[in-house]
């Protein structure tokens, strides 16, 4: 009889069924139309990924898309036949959805970074800005909270304060036993432009003036 089955995102799944009579019973698989057991239709023919043989469930590179309740049938024409379902879970590593994104602030106006990490859970997530990793107790202005969602974990980093450093790019990691995958914020800090300085006239002629100036921040 089958159990649940757990498999890495990209291998290759096989579940048996096996079902002893006379005469020998005939094995079919069906799955369930939603995520929940139940409303079990036939598997779909001709499926490069999956298919049956001898009983046996056979998914070729399996994905989430696979996950879910499957029914095993097993009948011979006498009396009606055995079934048994299994749950077919897809460990997957996390993924983001948004892999480069911009976001802008004024400076001096607060700032909430985030980023949404989906797979299997436990999922660690670590900033990184400009490729060096963050720490939140290094400067007060920064906050990280993390929250667990059904499917995946968010995890949101505060600025109380933008200041001019903080134009930088900013990297969320993920990670959690299968695998790890990252997002990235492009961070621009606007401001008021400075008074430009150190104002000199390099030439004057007639109603022609040429000047220079030192160009602010």
């Amino acid at each position: 009889e089958p159990t649940d089955k757990a498999f890495a995102q990209g291998s290759d799944a096989e579940i048996e069924c096996k079902a002893d009579g006379f005469p020998r019973p005939v094995v079919t698989w069906k799955q369930a139309s939603g995520r929940s057991p139940g409303d079990y239709k036939d598997l779909k023919p001709n499926s490069p990924d999956v298919k049956v043989e001898n009983g046996t469930l056979f998914i070729s590179n399996i994905q989430k898309e696979h996950e879910g309740y499957y029914l095993c049938e097993a009948v011979n024409g006498i009396g009606a036949g055995l079934s048994a379902v299994t749950l077919i879970n897809v460990q997957a590593p996390p993924q983001f959805d948004i892999k480069l994104r911009n976001q802008t602030s004024r400076r001096g106006d607060p700032a909430v970074l985030q980023c949404e990490a989906k797979g299997e859970k436990p999922i660690g997530i670590i900033w990184n800005i400009n490729n060096k990793r963050l720490e939140a107790k290094s400067d007060s202005r920064y906050t990280i909270r993390e929250e667990i969602l059904q499917n995946g974990a968010i995890s949101d980093l505060s600025i109380k304060r933008t200041e001019r450093e903080d134009s930088a790019l900013f990297t969320c990691i993920a990670t959690n036993a299968f695998g790890s995958d990252d997002s990235s914020i492009n961070m621009i800090v606007q401001e008021v432009p400075e008074m430009p300085f150190a104002l000199k006239v390099l030439d004057k002629t007639g109603r022609l003036i040429q000047i220079t100036w030192a160009v602010p921040y």
